[in-house]
């Protein structure tokens, strides 16, 4: 049986959260964010479960796959920075790589999700990830595709920016000192302090507090947990840590 209701436009994070909060009411194992002008194959939702079925269903589990890139016509989009594997913890507090549209989670992931209204969230999908994470949690990247992910003018985020643009964005936020990270940090310490892994809880502490002395900043950089071993992003990581940007 399919059911659905309406609601107001809340803007896509705060769209997709009311949707989960929703979601609570029904009895289903697992869940997935399903966007619009998207295609999904036939076997999406069968290849994720029998992925998610070898987790524990008492801990929370999450399911990611490679999405194919295609224009407005379905055609394929050439892309050169598709995931490879799931990130740590640390290293998706630097960079996210897990596409919304892919993801499938269980019941367990989606009431640690529920149990908590941040004040400041990143988008629906990172924040999902993170929690996730956080929690050490049963997370599975499939290098398949099972969904043509469609790019064009109105997308939200889209994965085929230019050079240009992703480089204009990283020196904006280093300008702008927007500390998006930090903000992120400070909500999942918040959200689930007591039962954060102690691990996770410090390196979060860290992020907290590395803006109050030039040694939180150096002890948060040289801190082995939160390398996204990309010389590229881990580059940034300490500029925006220098900079007060993260």
């Amino acid at each position: 049986m399919l059911s659905w209701y309406q609601g107001e436009n809340l803007k896509p994070a705060k769209s997709f959260m009311d949707l989960m909060r929703h979601s609570i009411e029904s009895d289903a194992d697992y869940y997935a964010f399903c966007d619009q002008d998207d295609v999904w194959d036939s076997l999406k939702l069968e290849k994720a479960a029998e992925r998610l079925d070898a987790f524990d269903p008492e801990k929370p589990a999450l399911y990611f796959s490679k999405a194919q890139l295609v224009d407005k016509n379905l055609d394929i989009i050439k892309h050169k920075h598709y995931p490879t594997k799931a990130y740590t913890f640390g290293q998706a507090l630097i960079r996210n790589n897990a596409t919304g549209c892919t993801m499938v989670f269980n019941r367990k992931l989606l009431d640690m999700v529920n149990s908590f209204t941040p004040e400041y969230m990143p988008m629906h999908d990172y924040w999902v990830y993170l929690i996730c994470l956080a929690m050490d949690g049963q997370v599975f990247f499939d290098s398949n595709s099972y969904i043509k992910y469609r790019q064009h003018g109105s997308n939200v985020i889209g994965g085929n920016m230019s050079v240009y643009k992703i480089y204009d964005n990283k020196l904006n936020m280093l300008i702008r000192r927007d500390r998006n990270r930090k903000k992120t940090a400070c909500e999942l310490l918040k959200g689930y302090y007591d039962i954060l892994p102690r691990k996770n809880r410090i390196l979060l502490e860290k992020i907290k507090k590395y803006e109050d002395s030039f040694s939180d900043k150096i002890a948060l950089i040289f801190d082995p947990d939160i390398k996204n071993n990309n010389i590229e992003y881990d580059i940034y990581f300490y500029i925006a840590v220098l900079f007060g940007a993260f």
